[in-house]
């Protein structure tokens, strides 16, 4: 996915390269986890005074702090399980070490910058290269940048439809990205609306692992009556009816571009089972 070269907005104009801007690591963060028994994705957001939020999979950030060139956060899951991981920043990029309670093995973790300030606009192959925005004007720079929100939001919205856990991390992950790129943008609305989105979408995320529990937990149900088929075939009609009627509303928002409240419709679509 394009990414966006964070500029700092001043009422004289756009301010250029400085020495301050240069170290400025604020902004999102995207990497790997990896260790002998499996491997997975790493999202974080450093705000710009050190702290650090998101998550990685199964997993998310409880604690942490960027200081200097030192990283250092901690991670939980499903079960509880704590991660600490310690690193270092180098550039634009950031790798170290992390270890869970449960075992205590130590693994390897890496991430780039992905949306923020950039030390550098060079090529960095495999890991989706920043585009150089150097020669753009402050119209089209704000343009790449609303194409990113717009981006992160579409993605989010289509995370949001499925109710797991890892779905609604990963729309959490999409709308805090969205929220980012409307920070540097200096859209505090936008901001905070996309902020919202992610805060409802993890709060979803943890009443969709207990539903999901609950489902496997459940006893295996007896064999319906002929009576109780048939109320069961009268109440699927019914919400056909009314899951076609809610998809047409989430289209007729959608296309007006009321982003939000279609996210509302489609989650509400997706906990009513509507196919």
């Amino acid at each position: 996915m394009r990414l966006v070269l964070a500029v700092l907005v001043a009422c004289c104009g756009l301010v250029t390269g400085s020495r301050a801007e240069a170290t400025d690591i604020s902004g999102i963060w995207k990497g790997s986890i990896r260790c002998s028994y499996g491997s997975g994705s790493l999202s974080i957001t450093v705000a710009r005074d050190g702290s650090i939020s998101g998550g990685v999979t199964n997993g998310k950030v409880i604690s942490g702090r960027v200081s200097g060139k030192s990283v250092q956060f901690s991670t939980t899951n499903a079960f509880g399980n704590v991660a600490n991981f310690t690193g270092t920043v180098v550039g634009d990029d950031m790798s170290g070490t992390y270890s869970q309670s449960v075992n205590g093995t130590i693994c390897n973790w890496d991430a780039s910058l992905r949306t923020g300030v950039r030390t550098s606009q060079s090529a960095n192959p495999g890991k989706d290269p920043e585009p150089d925005y150097s020669k753009l004007d402050a119209k089209k720079k704000r343009q790449a940048r609303e194409r990113d929100a717009q981006s992160f939001l579409t993605a989010g919205a289509a995370a949001a439809q499925y109710c797991t856990y890892a779905d609604q991390m990963t729309a959490a992950g999409r709308f805090s990205q969205a929220a980012e790129a409307f920070r540097l943008m200096g859209d505090s609305v936008r901001q905070g609306k996309a902020d919202k989105l992610a805060k409802a979408a993890s709060a979803r995320a943890d009443e969709c692992q207990r539903r999901q529990k609950a489902a496997r937990q459940a006893p295996p149900k007896a064999k319906a009556s002929k009576k109780a088929d048939e109320t069961a075939a009268a109440k699927a009609k019914e919400m056909a009816k009314a899951c076609t009627a809610l998809k047409q509303y989430a289209k007729k928002l959608e296309d007006s571009g009321n982003l939000e409240a279609a996210l509302k419709v489609r989650v509400k679509l997706r906990i009513n089972k509507c196919k």
